[in-house]
């Protein structure tokens, strides 16, 4: 009976270790090629540059390269100043093929920025505002000496968005407005 028991007890514990195995490599793969610079791009220009790295297998860390200063509503962005800003990410975990990073939020109260990352192509990406309503981001691979910014004063860049996302708000007008997304979403950046 112990014999049994002990063989039972066996052939539990090899199900439940292979589970998660067979899972990882049907639908949790490593997200290959994601590695490198990509730009979230906006009215022609870069209005984000995302730094992904793997240092190690599946342990990975980013930066995140904005303006110093602007104001969004998701889907566009307007009152954007000189300067340029990287933060680097504070946690990152690899997720059914997606690596999601998690950004500080330097505001009282505010909770961190997550995006999640996957491959869509070999140069193109799509990005996850984590926690928001928004339609997903495309990403381009930013090449060697690809410029961030050269923004005009006053003006609004709009993302392109495709299918029931393209639906647009009217332009924001000179004056700064609150988010729409969400308190926290991106102000005073």
């Amino acid at each position: 009976m112990t014999l049994r028991l002990l063989l039972t007890f066996i052939a539990l514990f090899v199900c439940v270790v292979s589970a998660p195995l067979a899972a990882q490599e049907d639908g949790d793969a490593a997200p290959d090629g994601l590695a490198g610079a990509w730009d979230l791009q906006a009215g022609g220009v870069t209005i984000f540059r995302f730094h992904l790295e793997e240092p190690r297998e599946g342990e990975w860390r980013g930066r995140w390269t904005r303006p110093q200063t602007f104001n969004s509503d998701g889907n566009a962005f307007y009152n954007i100043r000189p300067g340029i800003r990287t933060t680097a990410s504070m946690t990152a975990l690899e997720y059914q093929g997606a690596v999601e990073l998690a950004f500080d939020d330097p505001r009282p109260g505010a909770i961190p920025d997550i995006f999640r990352f996957r491959l869509t192509g070999p140069d193109s990406a799509q990005m996850i505002y984590v926690g928001t309503d928004l339609a997903p981001y495309a990403l381009v691979r930013a090449a060697e000496g690809d410029a961030l910014g050269g923004w005009e004063s006053g003006r609004v860049y709009r993302r392109t968005l495709t299918g029931d996302a393209a639906e647009q708000p009217p332009a924001p007008s000179g004056e700064p407005e609150a988010p729409r997304v969400a308190a926290d979403f991106l102000d005073g950046f």
